[in-house]
């Protein structure tokens, strides 16, 4: 016989979504996807030119990493729990090596700004994008310094340094529309 108490515990079960934690791996691989759509950047902006601002696939790259760097935010949010030290270890040396590789094209593109400077279309689009991946950033940093305390200094002072290097593009760029 199945009792109603029974069928109620069953209906819940059936509703009930489990969602797994994120694993360090899974963190790791999302700056991995961020580290390769930075360096797949860098070509394009050492071939700023006079005659060529490729300001379409610059833009495109950059939303790229946007909506990647939200993928995973979201993966943050849902973990990682219970890191080991060895964990924390990889998803700082995967955050390191991505700061590496964005603060490499934006210095780039912050030498390729000059280039540009009588192009007055192609500043306020590059700005505005690279705000959003600034914000993007921060909020992968903040999170990162709140679930890994033991290395909240070491994040930091990476973000930091990136954040220098994004707020001077920005820079740049801003003042292209002048």
């Amino acid at each position: 016989m199945f009792s109603m108490a029974k069928f109620f515990a069953l209906a819940l079960a059936a509703t009930t979504v489990v969602t797994a934690a994120t694993t360090p791996q899974q963190v790791v691989d999302g700056f991995r996807l961020l580290i390769q759509k930075a360096k797949a950047l860098e070509p394009v902006a050492k071939s700023i030119t006079i005659v060529n601002a490729p300001l379409i696939v610059i833009l495109s790259g950059f939303t790229d990493q946007i909506k990647n760097g939200n993928t995973l935010i979201e993966l943050l949010k849902d973990g990682p729990t219970g890191l080991t030290q060895a964990d924390e270890n990889l998803i700082f040396d995967a955050y390191k090596e991505f700061a590496s590789a964005e603060k490499s094209t934006q210095t780039i593109l912050i030498g390729k700004a000059d280039v540009v400077r009588n192009v007055q279309i192609v500043g306020p689009p590059v700005a505005a994008v690279l705000r959003q991946l600034e914000g993007v950033i921060d909020s992968i940093s903040s999170t990162l310094t709140q679930k890994i305390v033991s290395q909240a200094q070491d994040f930091e002072s990476e973000a930091n340094s990136l954040g220098s290097v994004l707020d001077l593009s920005i820079t740049k760029y801003d003042g292209l529309s002048q």
